[in-house]
């Protein structure tokens, strides 16, 4: 991302890694690759998921309140 610093990067990275949603690999004191991990691509299927969940249990309250449908 051309607008972040390289030291925003590094921290997003770090924090990313003590997570476990990225493995790096480390080369004179540089991330050299960085690997999304399976935890993470769970987390933001999940996350999708409950997000579609919320939409479709708002449009039926919504449903409900109208007496016609």
């Amino acid at each position: 991302m051309p607008e972040w610093n390289q030291d925003d990067v590094a921290d997003t990275i770090l924090e990313l890694s003590r997570m476990n949603f990225v493995k790096t690999v480390s080369a004179s004191n540089f991330v050299h690759d960085a690997r999304l991990t399976t935890i993470a691509i769970a987390r933001m299927e999940h996350r999708y998921q409950d997000k579609v969940n919320n939409v479709v249990e708002a449009i039926a309250k919504v449903k409900s309140l109208i007496p016609f449908i």
